[in-house]
């Protein structure tokens, strides 16, 4: 797995798949089937169905993070 920086964005290339993270902005809505989140801290992807909390503990390196310094999924292509 790869991880690629371009400006506030990080790209996560995984051979089969092109995955891009943008920070989390303050109106960020989850949706019914929810949003992958990337831990800035250990960079483990995990999975919110809601948005109302002000810091999330990251549930592979222990660490609380604040909402906005963490990383949401933007879109994920595949790689031809």
């Amino acid at each position: 797995m790869k991880y690629i920086g371009i400006g506030e964005a990080i790209l996560i290339d995984d051979g089969e798949h092109l995955s891009s993270f943008v920070p989390v902005k303050k109106s960020v809505r989850a949706g019914r089937s929810g949003k992958n989140l990337m831990c800035p801290k250990c960079r483990s992807v995990h999975t919110v169905y809601h948005f109302s909390w002000s810091s999330l503990g990251c549930q592979k390196c222990n660490a609380m993070v604040d909402k906005l310094d963490w990383y949401v999924q933007d879109r994920t292509t595949r790689r031809k």
